[in-house]
This record gives C-alpha cells, structure tokens and sequence, in this order.
C-alpha cells in the first residue's frame, strides 16, 4: 500500500503565518476611545429677571461640575454686545448700562460645552459727577481732530507757495 506524502512542518508554518497576516491586514485598526461625558451646570446665579440698580455690583455665580473629573473653563458672554464679562466660575461687573442684559454661560471641558442663558435687569441713569464734563476719550478725539486740521493748513499753505 502506497504511503501518503508529508507535507514538510515549514509549509504548516508558512500557511498559518500567511493567514494570521491576512487577517491582521483585513482587520483595520483598532481604535479605542473613552466616552467623555459634557459637564453638568448646577446652578447660575443671578436668577432671571433679577433687578439692579445703576452702580450696583452684578455678582454672575456658576457651579458646574465634569463627571470624568476633568478640568472645566467658564466664559461669560452677553452676545448682543459682542463682550466676553470674564472666564472664570465667579465674575463681578460694576457699571452696567441700564437696560436689560441676557448673558450665556459657557462651560468646557476641553471637549465637550453646555451652555446656560441668564437674563437681568439694570434700571437708574447713569450718573454724571460733573455737569458738562467730557469724558477723557472725547477730549482725544478733539486733539487729533485738531492736530490733523493743523497740517492740513500747513500742507495747503506750502502748496500755494509752491504754485506761485
């Protein structure tokens, strides 16, 4: 009776080498990531519709905590404005134009933001400690108005002698 041919063990070896290797390759990577989790505001204070009068201290208060333990950033922003009032947990402003203000709150933990809205009111005028006194912005817009007038004299005034 005839024997059947061995295979040689290397040819064994090389075929589960080359399957092994195939299905490395068919695989993909693998890539693992941890779900984060947004953080949670607990509370915003001032309450909505909270009245102030002119001059008073606005005191913007968050509590917020992130469930992964990460670190959080805060940014308080009144968008009709286009101001950032400050980036931290506790902000205090002073000196509120009268009127209402809606403010949004951000809270990050560097990959995920929630948001929360507040709205206040400011009430009173503002106050003018001295009658007819222009603020110190005014008085430099009217120096470099009147610089500029100055050569402008001077330039016209050369190029006439110039012409001559």
């Amino acid at each position: 009776m005839p024997m059947a041919a061995k295979k040689p063990r290397y040819q064994c070896l090389l075929l589960t080498m080359m399957v092994l290797t195939l299905l490395f390759m068919t695989a993909g990577p693998q890539i693992v990531s941890a779900v984060n989790n947004p953080p949670v505001i607990t509370s915003v204070l001032p309450e909505n519709g909270t009245v102030y009068q002119w001059g008073d201290t606005v005191g913007l208060e968050a509590d917020a905590y992130d469930p992964d333990g990460d670190d959080l950033t805060y940014v308080w922003r009144e968008p009709s404005l286009s101001i950032e009032h400050g980036h931290s947990a506790d902000v205090d402003l002073r000196y509120m134009h009268p009127g209402e203000h809606y403010l949004i709150l951000e809270v990050s933990d560097g990959n995920a933001s929630v948001y929360r809205g507040l709205n206040f009111i400011v009430e009173g005028e503002i106050e003018d400690d001295d009658e007819g006194s222009s603020s110190p912005i005014d008085l430099w817009v009217a120096i470099v108005i009147g610089f500029v007038m100055i050569i402008v004299v001077i330039v016209v005034a050369a190029w006439m002698r110039m012409r001559r």
